[in-house]
């Protein structure tokens, strides 16, 4: 059977024939599809032209006798053989170790030299034929090459799996790790709401706390104001029994004194003082009322009831305008007109006189001179526990620590810090939002011109309250350190600390406590409230 190898591209070859199976396509564009190694039998003639084709050193595929196998290798040699008359002889040597018939030396004569010891052999040139240039097939030189990269793929392979070993044994204790860590984030979650249940516990009692302090401080605040309204009320009641007390106080020493003369004293004496004539006096510079009232007293006082029968005492003028000091100024007793302090006993006759009445008189004089004691010793401890500082250069310091919501309104407590000399205290007030307004039109309406006002004395802005909760809690706050800022730049200028500004720190003052440097310059306290 006869068939035509294709040709390769611009190989300028005729078609040659070869013994063997099909080959696979190449994936060049100019290969053909297949190339057939069928042996087809030569002329000599044939076979010379053939074999001019075929350069030494080419790559071949070797066919053998029985067309089954085909082998590749390369020519070594071409020319006249020994063993048969006919020329052109190629000694191809094969790329497979043991697959040929010698190493290149037949019959005792050597064509070439083989690099394995069977891997040459001599055919005829109809069972050459030569490897197109698109294919590539490997020589030993691939092969060994090929053998070089398998071992250093294995030695990277081995490399690789024993540090995939290594990572996985790293990736089995991070995953431990993780474990343990999940499990203390787990617990730490726990302890954190635990302990913010704790801490809204607490926020719980300190709300109730601060509401508590707050009723205290508002309960404070007006037990004072009852107490300062309480102590005018009975200054007042006091002064109104001293003025109706004190006609009362002057007696006349002369019995044969006309009631006309005794009336004219008694209006002259109420003119003077700008008070109402006491009843009681009015009662014994009347005339008597009939016999049975010359002896009696009047039942409803215990005062005698006519002007013989007061008795003989007398006073100073002096005294009499000393005793009637509260209610204005007295003028002075006509002449002739002895003046006796009315507890100042002259005679006798009046001591015996006395002792009728004397136990109403003793009584209201010890309740008389009982409630001005009481009111001068009161006044006199209003006085020392009174908050008073005159001069700018007694104010150290001043803060606002904390605020309180009174019946809707937001009260700001104002810690003041006072040293004049060794003697240092600290007291609070309490005041509104529109107290600081009042003292900063003040502020700027008393200095003069000439005084610098510095610029960052502002106070924070007004916010219209129906569209505003002004007793926000962030709001409160903000609000309150920027007036603690405003006070302490009022405090940084003591030209600013007019008396209108001094009494924005003094009027409806709360001591905290009273501090007393000692010899060493140590502070210690003398008084606290707690």
């Amino acid at each position: 059977q006869r068939s035509s190898m294709a040709e390769p591209p611009n190989s300028g070859q005729p078609a040659t024939p070869s013994e063997g199976k099909s080959l696979g396509s190449s994936k060049s564009p100019g290969a053909p599809k297949s190339i057939d190694l069928t042996r087809i039998d030569m002329t000599t003639k044939e076979e010379l032209r053939h074999a001019a084709h075929i350069p030494i050193g080419s790559r071949v595929f070797v066919a053998d006798k029985s067309s089954e196998i085909v082998w590749t290798g390369t020519v070594r040699y071409i020319g006249d053989a020994q063993i048969d008359a006919r020329p052109a002889w190629i000694g191809v040597e094969l790329d497979i170790e043991g697959s040929g018939d010698h190493g290149g030396t037949f019959r005792g004569h050597t064509y070439f030299q083989s690099f394995h010891e069977k891997g040459g052999v001599l055919v005829r040139p109809s069972r050459v034929t030569l490897i197109p240039s698109y294919l590539r097939m490997l020589c030993a030189e691939d092969i060994s090459g090929l053998a070089s990269d398998c071992k250093n793929w294995n030695t990277r392979f081995n490399k690789e799996a024993r540090l995939r070993g290594r990572i996985e044994k790293a990736l089995v204790k991070s995953e431990e790790k993780l474990t343990r860590t999940k499990n203390k984030l787990e617990r730490l979650e726990q302890k954190y709401e635990d302990n913010e249940d704790r801490l809204e516990r607490a926020n719980e009692s300190l709300k109730a706390t601060v509401k508590l302090k707050n009723t205290i401080l508002r309960l404070r605040s007006q037990l004072r104001i009852m107490e300062r309204k309480l102590v005018e009320k009975n200054a007042a009641e006091e002064r109104m029994r001293s003025e109706m007390a004190s006609p009362m106080k002057i007696r006349l020493n002369n019995k044969t004194l006309s009631i006309e003369d005794g009336r004219r004293i008694a209006s002259q004496l109420s003119s003077d003082n700008d008070t109402p004539v006491n009843p009681l006096l009015s009662d014994t510079l009347t005339e008597p009322r009939g016999p049975e009232c010359d002896s009696q007293s009047d039942k409803s006082t215990g005062y005698p009831s006519r002007l013989e029968d007061m008795p003989e005492v007398g006073i100073d003028t002096k005294d009499v305008v000393s005793t009637a000091e509260g209610v204005g100024t007295p003028s002075s007793p006509p002449s002739g007109v002895e003046i006796t302090h009315p507890f100042a006993i002259s005679s006798r006759e009046a001591k015996r006189k006395q002792k009728r009445v004397r136990g109403h008189k003793r009584m209201v004089s010890r309740d008389d001179n009982d409630m001005l004691a009481s009111l001068d010793i009161k006044g006199k401890k209003k006085e020392d526990d009174e908050v008073v500082m005159r001069l700018p250069q007694e104010l150290k310091s001043i803060s606002i620590p904390e605020s309180q919501v009174i019946e809707g309104v937001v009260h700001y407590h104002i810690v003041v810090t006072v040293r004049k000399g060794r003697r240092q205290q600290r007291w609070s007030v309490l005041r509104r939002y529109r107290d600081f307004d009042s003292m900063n039109t003040t502020i700027r309406a008393q200095l003069s011109s000439n005084v610098n006002i510095p610029e960052d004395l502002v106070l924070p802005r007004k916010y219209v309250k129906l569209f505003f909760s002004h007793t926000n809690e962030t709001f409160v706050e903000q609000r309150r350190s920027q007036l603690e800022k405003y006070l302490k730049i009022i405090l940084n200028r003591k030209d600013l600390l007019v008396p209108d500004v001094m009494k924005f720190f003094n009027d409806d003052a709360e001591l905290i406590d009273t501090m007393v440097e000692d010899k060493n310059g140590k502070l210690t306290h003398i008084i606290q409230d707690f």
